[in-house]
């Protein structure tokens, strides 16, 4: 191609580029496709023309934008006001026919509950419990209908109640992976409650009063549960209708949508606790009080997640910049170091789980799992808490050596357990795309050393910590989680010197507190959620221990050994340390990534790495030094 007619074809696009990178308010998916396709054009100008002026301008161009990414690093605030101010309407544009479907289900399934309420009037008492019926009708003898809402104290309420609501729109949206009929199941059964509750009031001659009570709080609370809902569903679709990807590909992005809008109850729900536990108590305040609040609560619902997000939307459909979904997803290799928020940083997480669970789990198998039982068979043997049948929670203190169980032989066993699974994820980590598919324990034995010897300090004195600090103090210690978690990769991985790597972690855990404490709440969250498969501490038999393992190890052991329940507790020991070691790589990947990702806005390491490419992505014509 001729220079004049390579300047032709490009110079639009070379023109819109150097006015987007000096335009203040630029967009970065934008600026950073212009950005790629302008290195593809320096490649070919200095491949052809490389004594022409088009190259020198060109790589002004690529240099002027390097420069300007290096310096300007996306602050917490700024990448935290982008998601409220931005992706979050966005992605509720794109699932608002899910946001749709959500809200239908919700509010059929309250009609219902009504409805159903006036058909059989033993229906409360069927939905709610006899308990709280029966506390209620109380309550209202003793002229105080609402007086529910003043059984606990301010802050302890909006703590339980935050956590509750919480707990309530994570289950919501994980359900949605059971193909989206999971959380319809979730929002059935909470409008079932609301239709009864209120239809129960109704009966009483009450429904004014427990409409203006109950949705001060309610219209945040029952609003996002519908919201998380939508999430769970845009995730179960992802299942149900992959079109032209495959169901993995599908499921990854459409959990990776789900996650942005889940993140954007979290806030919400914080606000609905803090109003429940500290506003609606206060049943004697004017109607008028009442009404505000709820109609303020649900004009801020319908602007900021239904009005706001059509306005962005449609805005920017004009512009042809909203895509439902790509036509293609690539399988690229998993970066280390890559600037992540929020979703990305769950969705590598997960990717890399999937693609290295083999590798962390042989060596959980071949590894850990021998030491663990051979650990086991000596607790039980001298253990004077293990001859009667041990819930869940006494099997866990006993097999993780807790405060009331503890010995220095637990202590170090269950250090070296922790360890030896840290030390093997983070390797995994460092040799990231590197390490072959077979093989991996050879290479594990002869590579895990340094790894392994730099992990357990880390990790005596995390559980020295956990052991002898007061329950008040290990509470407040999840707010310096930050500090703690970013520590581990950089001082074990090698890629820094010990101390140097401890370092880091401490000033990157200041820098970016707020984003790594929300991603280690969320990590941790979905890990305990997760672990419900095995054990489920909410819902009886509806998990794999109660249906299926117990009633396996009862027909095996109580007509056949003398000392089956110590049996039974062995086995609920080897389950557990197995369910906790395969969930570990979990939190320890996400905290790697993330530490990366900090890295990578602090040093800009992989635009680095871009910017040295530059000229030497055309082999046909190039060689290594893209001459």
């Amino acid at each position: 191609m001729k220079e004049t007619d390579f300047i032709e074809k490009n110079k639009k696009k070379w023109h819109e580029f150097e006015k987007l990178s000096k335009n203040k308010s630029k967009d970065p998916d934008k600026l950073s496709e212009l950005f790629v396709e302008l290195t593809e054009d320096l490649s070919y100008a200095k491949t052809f023309y490389p004594k022409r002026s088009v190259r020198v301008y060109l790589n002004y161009l690529a240099q002027q934008i390097f420069i300007s990414f290096n310096k300007t690093k996306k602050s917490f605030l700024s990448t935290f006001l982008l998601f409220w101010k931005r992706n979050l309407p966005l992605e509720m544009y794109r699932s608002r026919k899910q946001l749709l479907i959500a809200f239908l289900f919700f509010v059929v399934a309250v009609l219902i509950g009504a409805v159903s309420s006036y058909i059989d009037p033993e229906f409360a008492r069927v939905i709610l419990g006899d308990y709280y019926v029966d506390m209620t009708i109380d309550n209202i003898n003793n002229g105080d209908p609402m007086a529910v809402y003043k059984q606990q104290a301010e802050g302890t309420m909006f703590l339980d109640i935050t956590i509750n609501n919480i707990r309530v729109a994570i289950i919501a949206f994980i359900m949605g992976i059971f193909f989206s009929a999971g959380t319809a199941f979730v929002l059935v059964g909470n409008g079932f409650m609301v239709g009864a509750f209120q239809y129960f009031f109704y009966t009483k001659g009450l429904f004014l009063t427990s409409f203006l009570t109950i949705w001060i709080h309610g219209t945040f609370e029952i609003s996002v549960i519908i919201i998380a809902g939508a999430g769970g569903i845009v995730m179960g679709n992802g299942l149900l209708f992959p079109k032209t990807l495959t169901r993995t590909q599908s499921l990854q992005i459409h959990a990776r949508r789900g996650i942005n809008i889940l993140l954007g109850t979290v806030p919400i729900f914080i606000v609905a606790g803090f109003l429940e536990g500290y506003v609606t108590r206060h049943t004697e305040m004017p109607d008028a009080i009442k009404w505000f609040i709820i109609l303020g609560s649900l004009s801020f619902i319908l602007y900021y997640f239904v009005f706001y997000p059509l306005i962005l939307g449609r805005r920017l459909d004009k512009e042809n910049r909203i895509e439902e979904k790509p036509v293609h997803v690539e399988n690229k290799p998993l970066k280390k170091y890559t600037i992540r928020d929020f979703s990305h940083l769950f969705y590598d997480t997960f990717r890399f789980y999937k693609l290295y669970v083999g590798k962390f789990g042989s060596v959980i198998v071949s590894v850990i799992l021998p030491l663990t039982l051979l650990y086991l068979w000596y607790l039980y043997q001298y253990s004077p808490y293990s001859d009667y049948m041990m819930s869940e929670g006494e099997v866990a203190e006993l097999t993780f050596n807790g405060q009331f169980t503890f010995t220095w032989i637990g202590f170090a066993a269950n250090v070296l357990f922790f360890s030896i699974n840290i030390a093997t994820v983070t390797h995994c980590i460092t040799n990231i795309n590197s390490i072959n598919t077979g093989g991996y324990l050879r290479r594990w034995v002869k590579e895990i050393w340094p790894y392994l010897l730099k992990t357990i300090p880390l990790v005596m004195l995390v559980f020295a910590f956990l052991m002898y600090m007061p329950t008040w103090v290990l509470l407040l210690s999840v707010f310096i989680a930050p500090f703690v978690v970013l520590i581990f990769y950089p001082a074990i991985s090698g890629e820094f010197k010990f101390g140097k790597g401890i370092s880091k972690g401490l000033s990157y855990g200041g820098k970016e507190w707020g984003m790594t404490f929300i991603s280690f709440l969320m990590m941790a969250l979905l890990a305990y959620i997760f672990s419900w498969s095995y054990h489920n501490p909410w819902i009886n038999e509806l998990d794999i221990k109660t249906a299926m393992i117990d009633v396996i190890v009862d027909w095996h052991t109580i007509t056949v050994f003398d000392n089956y329940l110590t049996i039974k507790n062995f086995i609920s020991s080897v389950l557990i340390i197995l369910v906790v070691q395969f969930l570990l790589p979990l939190l320890i990947a996400a905290f790697g990534f993330q530490f990366m990702s900090i890295h990578d806005k602090e040093e800009a390491l992989g635009l680095k790495k871009r910017f040295e490419a530059f000229g030497t992505r055309n082999n046909l014509f190039e060689n290594k030094d893209g001459k």
